[in-house]
């Protein structure tokens, strides 16, 4: 039975899309007859743990790194490597090893202290250093940048494989190593609760607590974090009040910029704020909107991936992606027709695009037909199929290891 090692900093109970990910992912590898571990941080605050049918968790250190401020979240950061060094050492003998990116740079770590005779996989969720540099927390080429990429790209060379969750991911990948691992791609899925049979019922419930009867409902669902522009999306609030008030905001979530939205529009009558829902209300609340928002600032193409717009494609939405066009999200809403890509992301155009849509009901219809058929596309089923196929592929060694 093959023993396989997934590393994360995050894992439910503890909030995060990427450990919900790595749950529906680890479970599904059980199913199949992998042995499955999952190394993760511990729990804040204490909390009742859970595991997948199989998998056994293993958990590391307190909860850290999900904090408010760029120096508390880098000594959170900090904090875990120590704990997550020891208690890999002390894993038993596994025959794979898949780390993702959180915390920033776990590729490192684990790449210098995987056992011999072990495989080793990164997921790669983002791309560091390069989005810390985007971003101004690290300075552009500085000394730490340039001393964190060096680690980086030696690290991945001693990587089996690599998957990226998008085309440009991997492009950049490539770029900044042509000696590497080639990224493979498969992109996230939506981790979604089981429907059920009343979620109509409570779907209607839940929006009519958010905006009035006969509104078209505009959704930001998620981190209102510092990858994505928002002064565009607060200009486009306040133009639809005046121009087409027929139009409805729902901001959901939390995050860095969160409360700089709330108080840029909160007083504005088409809008609802609201912290994040529960997982397992997940399906409904997205399923409630009838437009959704999604965002990404155009210097961080190939470094991160927005998951918004899988969720919105999950449940049959239609969504408008400000942001560039070379992006693997961008360029499924293009290729599939499940929405619009704004490259110009200011106000006056995003305004522009939901009022046209909401007065030509035919071609939001369109859209939304759309957004059903690509769900397939990245479907949890597709995307865990072809997950199966990589792990199974590295175990039987095809193309051997890399060179060190």
């Amino acid at each position: 039975m093959p023993r396989l090692l997934f590393i994360n900093r995050v894992f439910p109970p503890a909030a995060g899309a990427t450990g919900q990910l790595m749950w529906e992912l680890t479970a599904d590898l059980a199913r199949r007859g992998h042995e499955v571990t999952v190394l993760t941080a511990g729990l804040a605050g204490g909390g009742e743990d859970a595991a997948p049918a199989g998998v056994t968790v293993v958990r590391y250190g307190s909860g850290g790194g999900a904090k408010t401020g760029l120096a508390a979240k880098a000594w959170g950061y900090a904090r875990q490597y120590p704990s997550l060094a020891w208690q890999l050492r002390r894993m038993p003998p596994m025959d794979l090893w898949i780390s993702m990116t959180d915390p920033p740079l776990q590729a490192v770590a684990v790449a210098w202290m995987k056992p011999a005779g072990t495989r080793l996989l990164h997921w790669a969720q983002d791309v560091y250093p390069d989005v810390a540099e985007e971003l101004g927390v690290l300075r552009r080429g500085g000394l730490v940048a340039r001393g964190c990429r060096r680690l980086a790209v030696a690290a991945l060379r001693r990587h089996d494989g690599v998957v990226a969750v998008g085309r440009c991911m991997a492009a950049r990948l490539a770029a900044r190593d042509p000696g590497g691992p080639g990224p493979e791609v498969i992109p996230n899925w939506a981790p979604l609760p089981e429907p059920r049979p009343d979620d109509d019922d409570r779907r209607m419930a839940f929006r009519r607590s958010v905006a009035p009867d006969g509104a078209r409902l505009v959704m930001y669902s998620g981190n209102f974090g510092r990858a994505h522009p928002f002064a565009a999306i607060a200009e486009a609030v306040r133009r639809t009040a005046v121009e087409d008030p027929s139009i409805h905001w729902a901001f959901i979530g939390d995050g860095p910029k969160f409360p700089w939205m709330r108080d840029a529009v909160g007083g504005q009558p088409n809008t609802t704020f609201l912290p994040p829902q529960p997982w397992a209300d997940l399906r409904i609340t997205l399923a409630a909107a009838d437009v959704h928002l999604a965002s990404m600032e155009h210097f961080l193409a190939g470094t991160v991936v927005p998951s918004k717009v899988y969720g919105a494609l999950a449940v049959g939405r239609p969504c408008l992606l400000l942001g560039p066009a070379s992006g693997e999200a961008a360029q499924l809403i293009t290729d599939t027709g499940a929405g619009a890509v704004l490259e110009n992301a200011t106000g006056e155009a995003l305004a522009a695009a939901l009022i046209r849509l909401d007065r030509d009901r035919a071609r939001w219809a369109a859209m939304q037909a759309a957004a059903a058929e690509a769900a397939d596309e990245v479907s949890r089923d597709r995307c865990l199929d072809r997950w199966a196929a990589t792990i199974d592929g590295l175990l039987a060694g095809s193309g051997g290891p890399r060179p060190q």
